[in-house]
């Protein structure tokens, strides 16, 4: 999540976070709502909310920067049309081997894949193992 996000993320002591948090959540709107428009979310979460510091995680710059580039892919392609994903992928599959592309580690993010994505996909079905998709 930490790479997702590209923040510092960190457990809870609450099994029960989503729960917890809704709750919180709704007691700081009635809050607002009841006229209380200076209330924070803060007031709330102090002395309830307790965190797991051996969980903390941080992000790492590497997966942040594939992680947006992934997400610049899903932007795009939230901008077609209904099916636009499926026709792109038909057309030569040129979405999957960008997708493909940029989760590459061995190429790194905005470069040029080296082959195609048939080439890559034929070699690892041959291999029977992963294989770097654009080496």
């Amino acid at each position: 999540m930490a790479d997702v996000f590209g923040v510092p993320v960190v457990g809870m002591v609450e099994d029960e976070g989503a729960a917890l948090g809704g709750a919180l959540q709704a007691a700081w709107c009635v809050a607002r709502h009841g006229g209380n428009a200076k209330a924070k979310i803060s007031d709330f979460t102090t002395g309830i909310v307790a965190v797991k510091e051996d969980t903390r995680c941080l992000p790492d710059r590497a997966n942040v920067a594939r992680y947006r580039e992934l997400q610049a892919v899903q932007d795009e392609l939230s901008l077609q049309p209904a099916g636009g994903f499926f026709a792109a992928a038909q057309a030569g599959g040129r979405v999957i081997a960008r997708i493909l592309h940029t989760l590459c580690r061995s190429c790194g993010p905005s470069t040029t894949p080296k082959r195609s994505v048939i080439e890559s996909v034929q070699e690892m079905r041959a291999k029977s193992k992963t294989a770097a998709v654009c080496q």
